[in-house]
């Protein structure tokens, strides 16, 4: 079932074609590059990356997005865009306002952005006749609250309909959908109608009695689209077994599927032939992830741990929480794991001594006083007195002592906030807890902190008490993931049933058969009875994906108990007729998954799951790690773009790259793998550098007024091209500065939340310097405070392009090409002559790798820069010393009050690095740097696994691979 918009074109052609194809290789092989491909969910995306890695190298890769970031992406409003974790405080706000006390059973806030996006309204909640119908009217009494504080503020996920989505240029190709939510349907339609040209490819539901997708396909068909033939019915029941099974608990549910994939792989199926189908409960998640682990069994999904749950953003809300709950010993003792050590004072002793002492906390820091100088006097008197134990009460009494002095340094540093206390109180609060308990506040924290303040500014919040300010930034806080494994593409699939459209897997397993598809408390009143029994609708869809995923078997499963509570078989086991179930006594095989249905058996299987998997996993890991692409796989397209690419000149950046990870090396360099980025809520990283090196190069450019020639150069040459800052006054300096930063600042998008905020951190704002002024003041303070026995730099060459043949370590030749952000210089009389002196300064935005790092052979780019830039000079008829090396920080923006600062890399004095020291260049950074040149030069893409790296490297979403050799 297919459909597409009636434009005739040829992109309508090659969509058309697209749409009809039954997997994803397929459709990858004749997609146009030139699109937007929307899928349903973002782990279906990765599939799509690894086929155009696979199928396509070398090409740019289409965007490829969810419909919700999709329209994120796209939407154009007067308006700002609210994150859910917003609208979920909105939400909280609503509940008092319809004077609430507890929200109704299914109203979440991602509930309510789906009912708004099926077009659904407060009022159409009214008027329903049943029995609950008291509970759709204080859903809708709640919601239309919300609706009102939103109401010309912001706007939510839901609230974005066709006329905030401009026409893009490039063809839409829609995936494997169900159907599409009513608003969905609006846009698609409006945007076709526009000039648009769209191709939706829909999926069946073959157990749904009201198939959405017909009833989408029939009403965009009559509105003028073209449905395309194509005769699926053979595929719309799959004709391989589906068996049936039931385990004592959810546990032993997912412990018998681990042992049943070990079985498997020692069989010769391959890992990412397998996938595990998990229900939305939570957990079920929670127990695969640890039982794999310990079993030492890959998975490809993101392990995924709340921002909440880290040791020291729980520190920092306990430490508030100190004060607000009386010094509870919970809190006390989240505080001490993280902060052991405060001013010299020892507070990691606190929990053994409310312990000790039975100290519950609760009644304010006198209370811990009280009880602990108690202690102190009476230990004292027994140690005055003659007693054989009195080395054990002297030392029992210094942990008293101890103790108390901890309570008293605690009092002081965690002061009580005032009464009332607006959003900027309470984050400059905040951030005054963690300074003085030594905390480093984590960027995602300080997001959360500014979003808060966004939220409450927004939102108009009026001040109130500090305990609710706190738990409305906890809010925020608690709506944050981060990523602490990233997912391994040659382990088992963990999917969702979405994930499974157009996919196939060898063997697909199923658990979490209960109360339908999704173990749930009840169904929702609003799809069952406003939405017409919407639940079981998308139940339907569900089990005709996870069915139709699967080339050999389908092993659906069900815990007998829950929570020693006794669970429902699902309804979907009645419909499964005996010859889609097979016959378990048949032949099959794949027999460990058919003697699933003999609990003899699954206790037999599970006890060989636990000898092969929880005894030696580690060598199970170390067998499975390299999968994935082969050099026969490259086309001759491919193969050539590899040989032109590693034939290049190279750069720092480029060598450090392939000799960290060579698969990276080649995703990047050779794949050119795209990942699409969203209008962020700030300037990216990128976008941040790209515009402080702007307006460095144009400001310095701007005051030089003799630059180097084209040709040879002599001293007088570099004297002339001298940039003395200290010729401006800092206010002249600063408003050519703010007048460059506006006229690059154009170039950069400015349509995003926090776009003002993040302006003000540059510019002077409310008598606090920006970062503008205090980058030129570090810049003015390097001359103009210089000892008085030294030369200072001066600037004379900005934005240095090179390429050359240059002398790396052991004597090899390279032809490198660089771009060295800045170049200083100094002129030293020595004995009647002038001798040039070079410093090489290059911009960073946040952070500067230093010199230990280069020591230890990470980071080439200046001992590169600093041969490279002598050769330069040379080539130009003049001999100087490149002496220094320097990173100038420019200061990360909003997230972060550290400012600018120049760190000295590389220095003479201390013999680090330098063109002089080629024994230094050759024991530190030449392993280094003949790795990641023989790595490109040789064609060797192995990946080196770094659990650090890894975490944050996007490219895991294509390795890992063989080393491949030469091509």
């Amino acid at each position: 079932m297919h459909i597409i918009s009636n434009h005739n074109s040829s992109a309508a052609d090659v969509l058309a074609a697209c749409v009809q194809q039954r997997s994803i290789d397929d459709v990858v092989r004749m997609v146009p590059w030139r699109c937007t491909i929307i899928v349903p969910t973002s782990t279906y995306r990765r599939a799509i990356v690894r086929s155009w890695a696979k199928l396509r190298p070398g090409e740019v890769m289409p965007d490829v997005l969810t419909m919700h970031r999709y329209v994120l992406r796209s939407a154009r409003t007067s308006l700002p865009m609210a994150t859910d974790a917003e609208a979920q405080a909105v939400l909280d706000r609503a509940l008092q306002d319809a004077n609430e006390r507890f929200r109704p059973p299914g109203l979440t806030i991602q509930n309510l952005l789906r009912w708004k996006q099926e077009l659904l309204s407060p009022q159409a909640l009214v008027g329903v006749q049943h029995p609950d119908a008291d509970q759709l009217h204080r859903i809708a009494r709640i919601w239309a609250a919300y609706e009102a504080r939103m109401q010309g503020v912001a706007l939510d996920r839901g609230d974005l309909g066709a006329g905030e989505i401009p026409v893009d240029d490039q063809p839409i190709l829609v995936l494997a959908t169900h159907g599409l939510s009513a608003a969905d349907e609006q846009m698609l339609l409006s945007l076709a109608e526009r000039g648009a040209t769209i191709a939706i490819q829909f999926v069946s539901a073959t157990l749904s009695q009201r198939d959405r997708s017909l009833e989408v396909a029939q009403r965009l068909t009559a509105r003028g689209w073209h449905p395309i033939d194509d005769d699926t019915s053979e595929h719309l029941r799959p004709s391989h077994p589906v068996h049936l099974w039931t385990a004592p608990t959810p546990r032993d549910e997912v412990r018998t599927i681990i042992g049943a994939v070990k079985v498997l792989a020692a069989s010769g199926t391959p890992l990412d032939s397998i996938a595990i189908v998990l229900p939305s409960s939570s957990v079920y998640t929670t127990l695969l992830e640890t039982e794999a682990e310990q079993a030492g069994l890959p998975l490809n999904i993101d392990v995924l741990t709340p921002l909440a749950a880290a040791p020291d953003t729980a520190a920092i809300y306990a430490a508030c929480r100190v004060v607000i709950d009386q010094w509870d010993r919970s809190d006390i003792a989240r505080l001490a794991h993280v902060c052991p050590i405060v001013d010299g004072v020892d507070i990691s002793m606190l929990p053994s001594a409310a312990t000790q002492y039975r100290i519950d906390g609760g009644q304010g820091a006198h209370f811990w006083r009280d009880r602990l100088q108690r202690r102190v006097a009476m230990l004292e008197t027994l140690e005055s007195a003659d007693s054989p134990d009195t080395d054990a009460i002297r030392a029992e009494r210094m942990r008293a002592l101890a103790a108390l002095r901890a309570v008293q340094k605690l009092s002081g540093l965690l002061s009580v906030p005032d009464r009332l206390m607006k959003a900027s109180d309470v984050v400059r609060y905040i951030g005054e807890v963690a300074v003085h308990l030594g905390i480093q506040l984590r960027d995602d924290v300080r997001e959360t902190l500014l979003a808060f303040t966004t939220f409450c500014d927004r939102h108009e919040a009026a001040p109130a008490p500090f305990h609710e300010q706190l738990s409305r930034w906890w809010l925020f806080v608690q709506a944050e993931q981060r990523v602490v494994h990233p997912a391994r593409p040659d382990g088992v699939a963990v999917i969702t049933a979405a994930d499974a459209r157009l996919r196939a897997w060898d063997v697909v397993f199923a658990p979490g058969f209960i109360h339908g598809i999704r173990p749930r408390q009840n169904n929702d009143l609003v799809d069952v009875e406003v939405l017409g029994a919407l639940q079981r609708v998308r139940d339907d869809e569900d089990v005709s994906d996870i069915l139709r995923s699967a080339r050999s078997i389908v092993a659906m499963s069900r815990p007998m108990t829950v929570d020693d509570d006794d669970a429902l078989a699902s309804v979907y086991w009645e419909m499964m007729d005996e010859a889609r179930v097979g016959n378990p006594t048949s032949h099959d095989p794949h027999h460990v998954v058919r003697v699933l249905a003999d609990v003899q058996s699954q206790r037999m299987l599970l006890h060989r799951g636990e000898l092969q998997a929880y005894q030696s996993g580690a060598g199970y890991h170390r067998e499975l790690v390299q999968k994935g692409l082969q050099p026969d796989q490259l086309e001759s397209s491919a193969r050539e773009r590899l040989l032109d690419v590693c034939a290049r000149p190279l750069s720092p950046s480029r060598i450090d790259l392939a000799a960290s990870c060579g698969y990276r090396y080649y995703a990047e360099q050779i794949l050119r793998a795209q990942f699409p980025e969203l209008i962020d809520d700030m300037l990216t990283s990128m976008e941040r550098g790209t515009l402080m090196h702007a307006v460095a190069h144009r400001l310095f450019s701007s005051l030089q007024t003799s630059p180097l020639p084209e040709d040879s150069w002599t001293i007088q040459d570099i004297r002339a091209a001298m940039v003395d800052l200290r010729s401006c006054t800092m206010d002249a300096l600063v408003q050519k500065c703010v007048e460059i930063f506006h006229e690059e600042r154009l170039r950069f998008p400015d349509e995003y939340l926090y776009r003002e905020a993040e302006d003000q951190a540059f510019l002077d704002y409310n008598e606090r310097p920006g970062i503008l002024r205090r980058w030129l003041q570090l810049e003015y303070d390097l001359v103009h405070n210089h000892e008085q026995d030294s030369t200072p730099f001066y600037p004379i060459a900005f934005e240095v392009s090179i390429e050359d043949d240059v002398v790396l370590a052991d004597g090899r030749t390279e032809r490198v090409r660089l771009r060295i952000d800045r170049v200083d210089a100094r002129v030293i009389a020595q004995g009647g002559s002038d001798t040039v002196e070079v410093r090489v300064v290059d911009y960073k935005t946040s952070t500067e790798p230093v010199g230990m790092e280069m020591r230890e052979g990470r980071v080439s780019q200046m001992p590169i820069y600093m041969i490279a830039l002598e050769q330069w000079f040379a080539r130009h008829d003049l001999a100087v010393q490149v002496v220094e090396a320097s990173y100038h920080v420019f200061g990360r923006s909003v997230l972060s009050s550290k400012g600018p600062k120049a760190v000295r890399a590389v220095t003479t004095d201390e013999s680090q690095l330098t063109k002089r020291s080629y024994p230094v260049l050759q024991s530190d950074v030449a392993p280094l740097v003949t790795q990641g040149i023989d790595t490109i030069r040789e064609h060797r893409f192995g990946v080196a696994p770094s659990a650090k790296a890894c975490n944050t490297c996007r490219m895991h979403e294509l390795c890992r691979v063989d080393d491949w050799g030469h091509v």
